[in-house]
């Protein structure tokens, strides 16, 4: 629905008119878009997306701020910062979306959006491998290991980018609460015995380069990548970067199911 700028003026709207904005009210099922608003495709699909996810999510799907990434015959959920996204320009032609926001299911995985650009031949087919890709500049996190259920959906509820958090992935409010996403992620992750992994996208204080990062993703397909138990080691660096961590979630969270892990 949109309203107009009469309307807008009189329930105290009026400096936004000109710009134009959008309201997804979920409670009814409606959005609401107003002077420009209709021209910003970008946040027109994440007002609908968040619209449409906590009833996706009511009947058993679970929508998450993550991409597609073809591999041969394979397809890789990747988590990744949109900084990391924009940069890897060599990901670009193996997504098989552009935009973010994917559906997991018992019957595989679909984009949120369908566009002219997608790739059909993933459309509802069960990651191959799950990716989470942080930053830290430190050197605390290995360039790649793989991680277990727990630890994807701790590392998932906490994307690390360089002394920031970006919960879930994404940087706006989840319509659903995070804690729920990343306990059905971690179901999902279990029931379908998918290996995750944990990339650090920061090389020596530098972005790793486009064809490393693509090349690195894709080794997760093999049987070959290490399980590291960095969070155990004594170095005081690891024990800051757990502090931050913890500070993070216990912030935002009264109550941390125990299974999940550094």
């Amino acid at each position: 629905m949109s309203i107009s700028p009469r309307i807008g003026d009189s329930i105290g709207l009026k400096s936004q008119m000109n710009n134009g904005f959008i309201t997804a009210d979920i409670e009814h099922s409606s959005l609401i878009l107003c002077g420009k608003a209709f021209a910003d495709l970008n946040n027109v699909k994440y007002a609908l997306s968040a619209l449409a996810a906590p009833v996706v999510f009511a009947r058993g799907g679970i929508p998450v701020y993550g991409r597609i990434l073809s591999s041969g015959d394979c397809p890789i959920l990747l988590f990744a910062p949109e900084k990391t996204i924009q940069i890897c320009s060599e990901l670009h032609k193996n997504l098989t979306c552009n935009d973010a926001g994917v559906v997991l299911s018992s019957y595989g995985s679909a984009p949120f959006f369908h566009t002219g650009d997608s790739d059909l031949k993933f459309q509802m087919t069960t990651p191959s491998s799950v990716v989470f890709a942080s930053s830290d500049c430190t050197g605390v996190l290995p360039l790649l290991t793989k991680i277990s259920p727990d630890q994807a959906a701790y590392h998932f509820l906490a994307g690390y980018q360089d002394g920031k958090f970006v919960t879930t992935y994404c940087k706006d409010p989840s319509p659903i609460p995070p804690l729920e996403l990343a306990n059905a992620l971690l179901s999902y992750l279990k029931q379908n015995h998918l290996p995750s992994f944990l990339v650090n996208v920061s090389d020596c204080g530098k972005h790793v380069e486009a064809k490393k990062f693509l090349k690195t993703l894709e080794s997760t397909l093999s049987d070959s990548v290490p399980e590291l138990s960095f969070g155990l080691s004594c170095d005081p660096k690891v024990g800051d970067l757990k502090q931050k961590y913890k500070k993070f979630l216990s912030g935002k969270y009264q109550y941390m199911p125990k299974e999940f892990s550094f």
